[in-house]
Order: structure tokens, then sequence, then C-alpha cells
């Protein structure tokens, strides 16, 4: 057999040499026959998917069909998982991230943050996952499901057992320490749990004895877990997927690379009534460090923020290079007005834009912390830290903050 030829073991050989020849000849065995190692010490590769973008801004994009995830322009990856190793088979209960005028939601980001953890615990305790997220706008307007129909209609619900688990912020850091150990199962025995956090759960749920029940994310890291399920629940309504793809042909016409940053002020006169952190960022460090790419024919450059100012800056500092999404600046929980739906939009496709850029600086940002983990790559990444903008990893100790 061609895997004993992997170690060739004398007479004089010994007796501890022979029996690792053997088991490396096993498993070799069982990697030709299956295919893969055991589950337990299984790591699933990546499958670097590009599109193809002609050089005339006019043309077509050309999608991978082979590949159910859909915008995977410039580094962005994706684990190539099988589908068969989700939870297909689920029970008539359902886990419902809601976020429907009932309380605090959070911003864009939080809301993503309560939607993939309601997911990934509806896959551990085999229930049906749904949305309903209506406020400010319906998300249905912007977004419909890709591989998992999250469309529910409550109206089915009347003779169901409900619960409410709707905790934000430092009530959903003490939720999200108390899941580690629980019983889900147990603690949530209701036909129907409307869910809603604004914190990062996905760290913690890992550690639950469910978690080793699912296949497929059994050896993801956190940013890979975010990565999937952000592409297997949402793809864009053809308005906005349009004039993405149209955004992707204009930003990389001629081979042109897309370096993005993400800049988070908060309070600011467009946004005057959102969270002050005291200490501001130098936006100086981000400003001289994009001067490197200030070069049309090589690079566009794309500034995603929460301030005008700081758009109408990127656009005077950088008139040749710059791409711009239009629309209004909002924080979908914060901005009111006629403006925030069509600020909603942008916001979203600001998001998709930063997961494809070949080069991406990121600030304090959970928009663009999460768009770094759909983008799935630590390649040309950068962060802000200490008055200055340094390479980072989606592995790198304190990536995802404590207080996120």
């Amino acid at each position: 057999m061609q895997s004993n030829m992997l170690c060739r073991c004398s007479r004089r050989t010994k007796c501890i040499t022979f029996v690792f020849c053997v088991v490396v000849s096993s498993f070799t065995l069982i990697w030709r026959l299956f295919g893969t190692w055991p589950l337990s010490k299984q790591r699933f590769y990546y499958e670097p998917v590009r599109q193809i973008v002609t050089n005339e801004p006019t043309s077509h994009v050309i999608r991978n069909q082979s590949n159910p995830y859909q915008y995977m322009f410039g580094p962005a990856l994706v684990p190539n998982i099988p589908e068969e190793y989700f939870h297909s088979h689920l029970n008539d209960k359902y886990i419902i991230y809601r976020c429907d005028g009932n309380g605090l939601c959070g911003g864009l980001a939080d809301r993503e943050e309560g939607i993939v953890a309601g997911f990934l615990i509806s896959q551990m305790v085999g229930r049906k996952f749904g949305i309903r997220f209506t406020v400010p706008c319906d998300i249905s307007t912007f977004l419909q499901p890709n591989l998992v129909n999250w469309t529910v209609d409550t109206g089915n619900f009347r003779s169901f057992t409900m619960r409410r688990v709707e905790v934000i912020d430092h009530d959903a850091w003490k939720l999200r320490e108390q899941m580690i150990k629980m019983d889900l199962n147990v603690s949530y025995p209701e036909d129907v749990v409307y869910f809603k956090v604004n914190q990062e759960f996905i760290q913690y749920l890992l550690k639950n004895k469910h978690f080793k029940t699912l296949k497929w994310a059994v050896n993801l890291t956190v940013p890979e877990i975010y990565n999937v399920i952000y592409r297997r629940l949402f793809q864009l309504r053809p308005h906005l997927d349009q004039q993405f793809h149209k955004f992707q042909i204009r930003a990389r016409a001629r081979n042109r690379k897309l370096v993005c940053t993400q800049i988070r002020v908060w309070k600011n006169p467009t946004i005057p009534n959102d969270y002050d952190p005291g200490q501001r960022l130098d936006l100086n460090i981000i400003w001289d460090f994009l001067k490197q790419y200030n070069d049309s024919s090589k690079y566009s450059i794309f500034v995603s923020t929460d301030s005008e100012d700081v758009r109408k800056t990127g656009v005077r500092l950088f008139p040749d290079a710059i791409v711009d999404i239009g629309g209004n600046i909002v924080h979908i929980e914060r901005s009111s007005g006629q403006q925030v739906c069509g600020g909603f939009a942008k916001v979203i496709l600001d998001q998709l834009v930063l997961s494809t850029c070949d080069v991406l600086i990121l600030t304090s940002s959970g928009i663009g912390r999460i768009a770094s983990f759909v983008r799935g790559t630590s390649d040309e990444l950068y962060c802000t830290s200490k008055g200055k903008v340094e390479r980072c990893s989606l592995s790198d100790p304190g990536y995802i903050p404590y207080g996120w």
C-alpha cells in the first residue's frame, strides 16, 4: 500500500519507530480515503474566491457561481464548509432577533452582533432562526435572505409560548458570561425566544457545551464565524446590489486597488447626540498614511465615516483618487428624520465595501471591525494605535475589545 512507503522500517528499527510508522501510515490512509481528518482535529481551509472585474467601467461583473457567498471582491476570503455540516433538521421552535421599537437596539454593528449571536444559538439548540428588524426601517428593504430564510410571520405564533431575552450594555455583559455554562434548552424552553443584545457574544458561546455539536463551527475563530454567518444570512436587494457592483467596477477600473478607511469620530456635528468618548483620534495620522496611495492610476481611496467634515476632508486631500457612495451619514439609532432610511442603505453599502478592500485601515468602530471579519484576512489590515497606524491581525489579542 502506498501509505506504507512513508516509512521504511528495517529489522534493526526500534519498536517505537515501528509504532510511529503504523500511526502515520494509518492517518495518511484515512486522509486519502475520506479527504479530511477526524472532526476533533479538523481545520477548514479558506477558499479564496475573487470576482473578476474588467477594466471598463461599463462592463459587467462575472460572479463565481460555484460559491454560494457573494460580494467576493478584492482579497476577501471565506471558509469553505460543506453545506451538510450545518444543522438543517430543525425543530418547530424559534430564536428570533427582534428590533421593532420595543427599547433600544444600538447602531448597525450592535444589531449585527445580536443577529449573529442569535443565529449561532439557534444552531446550537437546533431551532429555526428569524429576524424581525423594523426600526428605523425594515431591514428587508435593503437585505434579503441568502442561504437561510430568516423571514418569519409572527402571526403564526399565537398558540406558542414566548420569552423575551432582550438586554443591552452591562446587562448583556452579564448574560454572555452566564451563557458559558448555561444549558440553553433548560434555560429557554419556550417555543419562541425573542433575542436582542448589543454586545459580542460569540467568544463566550463557543465555550458552551452546545457549541461542540456544531460541525461547521467547532474549529473556526470568532472572526470566521461572523464571516460565515453574515454571508449565509444576507444578500443585497437588487437595487443596492446594482449600486454596489457599479461602485466596484468604477473603483477598480484600470486594475486599481481599493484602499479604504473607516473613521469613527463619535459625537460630532453630523451626529450631535452620539456618545462622546472624551479623547479624540488624531485624524492626521490617517491622512498622512493615505498619502502613499494618492495615485489615481494605481489606487482608489474610499473613506467611510460618521462625520460629514471627515468625508469632505477626504475629497479635498485626495480629489483624483477618492471614490464615494452617495447618501446621508446617519446613526440608525440616534438620527431621525426622512433621511434616516437612505442613510441606513448607505451604511450597509459602506460596510460591505469595506469588507472587499485591498487595504483596510480601521479606527475604533464596530462597523469596521465586522467588515474586517467578513473580509476574512489580515492581509494589508491596519489599525490606529498609540498615535500611529500600524499593521494588525484578526488574531491579535485585544482585536476584539472586552467592552464591545
